[in-house]
């Protein structure tokens, strides 16, 4: 299964969900199942951590959407640009002054000197720096979501 660290959720005026979470390329497990299940912790921790990360929002789709064997619950809107490595642990909240519910102020924080393939260990290892910035999610033509 897919894993979304530090997730942070958000509901816009029509009704959709979107998830701010870490976005990682690779599913969590990668040990195969025939391995003990203490083993296969280890060795999913261990690939996760050296494996590269990086910072997304997601749409929640409704039940509808999610197919027969869940695949679409949930759907990756975009990746954040500039975020890499040790990266993800995201705080939102509406933007002040807002009336309607599709802007959010969002605080994320990246590593600084690592490019988008480092390891996320690596990046642990790394200076980083949190950035703040506008999210405005818009209503797509045909029901969906979308964020600029």
């Amino acid at each position: 299964p897919w894993r979304f660290d530090s997730p942070r959720l958000a509901s816009t005026s029509w009704g959709e969900i979107l998830l701010f979470a870490r976005y990682a390329p690779n599913p969590y497990q990668l040990a195969p199942d025939w391995i003990d299940f203490g083993y296969q912790k280890v060795i999913n921790l261990a690939l996760c951590s050296l494996l590269p990360k990086s910072a997304a929002v997601y749409r929640l789709a409704p039940w509808e959407e999610w197919g027969e064997s869940g695949a679409g619950a949930i759907q990756l809107v975009r990746c954040f640009e500039g975020s890499a490595g040790d990266t993800g642990f995201f705080s939102v909240t509406h933007e002040r002054g807002e009336t309607e519910s599709n802007s959010w102020v969002v605080a994320n924080y990246t590593s600084t000197t690592c490019q988008s393939h480092a390891p996320w260990i690596y990046g642990q290892m790394m200076p980083s720096h949190v950035y703040v910035f506008r999210c405005r999610a818009v209503q797509a033509g045909n029901g969906g979501s979308g964020s600029s």
